[in-house]
């Protein structure tokens, strides 16, 4: 007979047949982590550009907002998105527009639409990671700090 247990992250699968007990374990994923499929609320951000390059963006709160993902939860999610902070000329040329008005916050982040196609069209894994820290020392550090946050014990060297 087979039981399961899960264990943090892991599954534990346990066999109790007559040749003794085996023990097989294997990944699962975190309810964060789970494919559930994207849903959406209200309408579409619109998309602009801001430069010559031609490539359409989108404002990341409201993506956020579109995509049930507010207060940050949209770049926590998807620390892989390319997002850059608005500069003001570029703020400027989206309040000429009308994406924006002058009234509008200051701090505006801007994600690319093409990024968020993805997202909405399951395509989001490649997001799912920041890829420019991987290996890096700054990566390091953020895990070393991330651990002592926890109260887990220094990582040996």
């Amino acid at each position: 007979s087979w039981s399961t247990t899960k264990l943090s992250t892991m599954k534990a699968v346990v066999s109790t047949q007559s040749t003794g007990i085996e023990l097989k374990m294997r990944r699962t994923k975190d309810k964060d982590e789970r494919d559930e499929p994207i849903t959406t609320t209200g309408r579409k951000p619109d998309r602009f550009v801001i430069d010559d390059s031609e490539e359409l963006h989108m404002i990341g709160s409201e993506v956020g907002a579109h995509l049930k993902m507010t207060r940050g939860l949209l770049y926590r999610k998807y620390p892989g998105l390319w997002r850059k902070q608005a500069t003001l000329e570029e703020r400027k040329k989206i309040e000429a527009q009308g994406i924006i008005s002058a009234q509008s916050t200051n701090n505006i982040t801007l994600v690319r639409a093409s990024e968020i196609d993805d997202i909405i069209d399951g395509l989001d894994e490649k997001y799912k990671f920041d890829s420019s820290k991987i290996g890096s020392e700054s990566a390091k550090k953020s895990d070393y700090h991330h651990q002592h946050k926890r109260g887990d014990q220094y990582p040996s060297s």
